[in-house]
């Protein structure tokens, strides 16, 4: 058996029988989803926000862009690493393999 109480609708205060289970979780507050959706609108509160194709685009390009800033960054840094260890004698194949096995051991 269900009990059931009477409550009164949030968007046109009408009258209608809810589950009490439904009420203990927060729902039975609308007396139909056209009510919800009324609610929904007139208070500005529409749910899940969606993203645009337009959006999800611009935030490709942004990612996109941002990783090859960061490469060359590296790239910029490693060519001076190499420079620095070239003007100790070192050749660059040499410098470029101790920056690469240095990078590895800075990551483990």
């Amino acid at each position: 058996m269900t009990s059931e109480i009477e409550v009164k609708c949030k968007q046109c205060n009408k009258k209608f029988e809810a589950r009490v289970a439904d009420r203990k979780r927060g729902w039975a507050i609308f007396c139909s989803k056209s009510c919800k959706g009324l609610y929904k609108f007139a208070t500005g509160k529409s749910g899940a926000t969606r993203t645009t194709k337009k959006q999800n685009a611009a935030h490709r390009r942004y990612a996109r862009n941002r990783r090859l800033k960061v490469e060359d960054i590296r790239e910029e840094k490693i060519e001076k690493e190499i420079k620095e260890l070239m003007s100790f004698g070192w050749s660059a194949t040499q410098a470029r393999a101790l920056i690469v096995k240095d990078e590895f051991n800075r990551k483990w």
